[in-house]
């Protein structure tokens, strides 16, 4: 595991204690009605009342979203043929320690998308709390910009990567096979 991805790692671990610590601290403090959604507009337009579903719903889904997503990028390490990406078979056919880099860049990737959505999950609950304490009518830039990265990266950043993974896929591939061919 690469240093990056285990600061990774202990940074999700931390921020999801710190965001459940805030959830209960804040709790009892929360008026009567709470926000429970925001619009496209990013108002909060649907409220209930303050129970302990309406306000750790938000974070048992991050929670469970988070840690699905970090148990599945620590098991593709165990299982790189479960990853769906361009190039797969070429990378399956490579060498245990030639797929070493490729699987730890998977498992990478899958690791920055468990922060990514993490960090969403948060910015949007910490919005809710304000809109409840009445310090703000919406989702603040800051969630607009979580937003906004996470559909960046889904739409813009994940295609180019992809080709680029495949390129290096298949170069080394062939470098490998020709590698074979030599030594024959």
């Amino acid at each position: 595991m690469s240093g990056l991805r285990r600061f990774l790692l202990l940074f999700d671990f931390a921020l999801l204690i710190l965001w459940i610590a805030f959830a209960i601290a804040v709790y009892d403090r929360l008026p009567d009605t709470i926000p429970t959604h925001f619009g496209p507009s990013g108002v909060a337009d649907a409220y209930s009342a303050r129970s302990i579903s309406s306000w750790f719903a938000l974070p048992a889904i991050g929670v469970c979203a988070t840690l699905l997503v970090l148990g599945l990028a620590q098991r593709s390490l165990a299982r790189p043929s479960m990853y769906n990406v361009p190039g797969k078979a070429e990378l399956l056919a490579l060498p245990p320690t030639l797929q070493e880099p490729f699987i730890e860049q998977l498992a990478m990737f899958m690791t920055l998308l468990g922060t990514s959505v993490l960090m969403l999950f948060i910015a949007i609950h910490y919005d809710a709390w304000r809109v409840a304490m009445g310090a703000q009518r919406g989702l603040s830039m800051v969630s607009w910009t979580a937003i906004g990265l996470n559909l960046g990266g889904v739409l813009i950043a994940l295609p180019l990567w992809m080709v680029h993974f495949r390129r290096r896929v298949l170069s080394a591939h062939a470098g490998a096979r020709m590698g074979n061919n030599r030594a024959s």
